[in-house]
C-alpha cells in the first residue's frame, strides 16, 4: 500500500511560500513537468523575477532513497509558473517516489531582504498513470482466502475445480497490479501463494473426480458380471 503523501512547506514573515500543483500518480516512463509558484512570506506577493529567485529540484526514489534528478536551472513560463521539466527515463520503474523544491530571493520585497524556502512532497508512477485500485486487490484476497476455507470443506470436486480456477484468475489480477500499478511486493508474493493453492485445489479436485468416475465404471461392471 503506499504511504500517505506529506506536503511541508517551510513559510513565515522570513520566509518564501511554494505552492505546487497537486497529483497523485504519474505515467511509467512519461515527461513529467512539476509547476509551481512562489510567494513573498512577508506580504503573500508572487515572486515572478529569475534575477532574483533560485530554486532547486530534487527527485528521490522512496523504495531506495536515492537521489536520482538534481536540477538547478529553474524556467518561469506564463509570468508566474516556474517549472523543472525530468525526462522519462527517470520514470522507468513502478513505485513511490518524491521531490524536494528549494527556493532562494535575493533581495527580496520591500525590506529587500534574503529570503529562503522549501516544499517537498510524494507520488506514485504506475503504468497507466492511474492509481492503483488498492481496494479492488484486497477485496481478491479477501475472496480468495473464502473460496479457499470453502473448497477444503467441500465434497463436489467440481465445485472445487471451479474454485482452482478462480483463485488463479484473481491472483494473476494483483501479480498485474504488481507489475503494472506498483501495489507492493507484498501483494505479489501473495499472489503466487494463492495461485499455487489454486493450481493444488483444481489438481485435486480434478483427480478426485477421474477417480470417482472410474470407480462408478468398476461398479457398474461389477453388477453387470
Amino acid at each position: 500500500m503506499a504511504a500517505p503523501k506529506v506536503n511541508q512547506v517551510l513559510s513565515g514573515v522570513n520566509g518564501l511560500e511554494i505552492k505546487v500543483n497537486k497529483f497523485d500518480t504519474i505515467q511509467q516512463g512519461a515527461r513529467h513537468i512539476f509547476n509551481f509558484h512562489i510567494f513573498n512570506g512577508q506580504d503573500g506577493i508572487g515572486l515572478k523575477d529569475p534575477d532574483v529567485v533560485n530554486c532547486s529540484f530534487h527527485l528521490y526514489t522512496e523504495w531506495g532513497g536515492d537521489h536520482i534528478v538534481e536540477e538547478w536551472n529553474n524556467v518561469f513560463t506564463d509570468v508566474w509558473d516556474i517549472e523543472f521539466s525530468v525526462a522519462g527515463k527517470n520514470f522507468s520503474r513502478t513505485g513511490e517516489y518524491s521531490y524536494i523544491i528549494q527556493c532562494e530571493c535575493i533581495a527580496c520585497g520591500v525590506a529587500q531582504e534574503n529570503l529562503g524556502g522549501f516544499t517537498t512532497t510524494g507520488f506514485e508512477v504506475t503504468a497507466t498513470g492511474e492509481p492503483a485500485q488498492l481496494n479492488l486487490y484486497f477485496f481478491l484476497l479477501f475472496l480468495m482466502s473464502i473460496l479457499l476455507v470453502w473448497s477444503l470443506w467441500s465434497n463436489n470436486f467440481i465445485f472445487q475445480i471451479f474454485i482452482g480456477i478462480m483463485m488463479i484468475l484473481m491472483s494473476l489480477t494483483i501479480y498485474k497490479g504488481y507489475l503494472t500499478n506498483g501495489i507492493g511486493v507484498g501483494s505479489a508474493v501473495v499472489a503466487i501463494f494463492f495461485s499455487l493453492i489454486g493450481l493444488y485445489v483444481m489438481y485435486m479436485g480434478i483427480l478426485e473426480t477421474l477417480n470417482e468416475n472410474a470407480t462408478r465404471k468398476r461398479g457398474k461392471g461389477i453388477i453387470k458380471h
